[in-house]
């Protein structure tokens, strides 16, 4: 069964948050919420909600990277396939991971791994430095 879960930075504290998402219509705020659990018994400890920032909203892609994170839209990662290394951004609209060099699908090729390197939201300097890395080396 696919796991569905997200993320998203808390408004107060720029914390991220994780569990699962729902969006109030009536004045346009998201929310992530969760069950706290007691990490000594896992006896559940109260439901927790918390405001998000609904730009760095992201949704778990049901993989992991090589390290067993969970990879979510909006991650950066550097993959390595096929004797080649590309630096990925996971994109939510476009339903693909496409280098951010030339927007090539490389999911059709032998992964042999993914690291997750950061975030758009926390190193959007990495998207910068990755695609100048890519095309310096062509």
């Amino acid at each position: 069964m696919k796991e569905i879960k997200f993320r998203g930075k808390q408004i107060n504290t720029g914390e991220w948050i994780y569990g699962y998402y729902s969006r109030l219509n009536c004045n346009q705020e998201s929310f992530i919420s969760f069950w706290g659990m007691d990490k000594s018994s896992d006896i559940p400890q109260g439901y927790h909600i918390y405001q998000i920032d609904e730009k760095t909203l992201g949704q778990f892609i049901c993989r992991k990277d090589s390290l067993d994170r969970d990879i979510y839209e909006d991650d950066i990662l550097e993959v390595t396939y096929d004797n080649q290394t590309a630096y990925v951004v996971v994109n939510r609209n476009d339903v693909e991971y496409k280098y951010l060099s030339n927007n090539e699908n490389i999911f059709k090729s032998e992964i042999k791994s993914m690291k997750i390197l950061g975030n758009i939201h926390d190193n959007p300097e990495l998207i910068f430095k990755k695609i100048h890395t890519v095309l310096s080396a062509s």
